[in-house]
């Protein structure tokens, strides 16, 4: 438990709820690759996969006070801008004509299914229109968590080494 830095203490300030938190799995990953050039950024890309964990116990009073529904999260980077509020699950369309069924506002605008995703949907990534991009994940959280031990099992197996960190992983997954 570290002390608030500036940017926490200005998150807070503007209405933030905040959750320090530490990988789950971070010992699993292999000291070579937390310890490498780039470590901070190989960690911190398989931290998404907490998520479903993080949104069943340490938000579980914020999605019971706030009465939302703790099926479905929207997991984004930082770098991710919405210009409107993100549709309520039940107004997302989801465009079947298009490569991995993702829900675009301008496609053919297809309902999406009251049970999907089934695990959860992604994007794309911008240079190769068959590269998942887990920049922006809309998750199944359940059925996430009950994939999950399968999904570190499976991680440990290939040493964490997966071109495009989490991405990789979970596009071969």
């Amino acid at each position: 438990d570290e002390p608030d830095d500036a940017l926490c203490r200005f998150l807070k300030a503007a209405g933030t709820y905040l959750v320090k938190w530490r990988l789950s799995f971070f010992d699993d990953i292999p000291v070579r690759i937390r310890k490498s050039r780039q470590g901070h950024i190989n960690v911190g890309a398989f931290g998404r996969l907490d998520v479903p964990l993080i949104a069943s116990t340490v938000l579980r009073k914020v999605f019971e006070t706030e009465n939302l529904d703790p099926t479905y999260v929207l997991y984004t980077d930082a770098d991710v801008i919405f210009p409107r509020d993100w549709p309520a699950h039940g107004d997302l369309t989801c465009c079947r004509g298009c490569a991995r069924n993702w829900p675009n506002p301008k496609c053919c605008r297809h309902p999406l299914p009251a049970d999907a995703p089934d695990v959860f949907l992604a994007g794309t990534e911008v240079f190769a229109i068959w590269g998942l991009n887990s920049g922006v994940m809309y998750m199944n959280v359940p059925q996430m968590l009950a994939d999950r031990h399968a999904l570190l099992d499976w991680g440990n197996a290939k040493l964490w080494q997966f071109q495009m960190f989490d991405q990789g992983m979970l596009e071969s997954f």
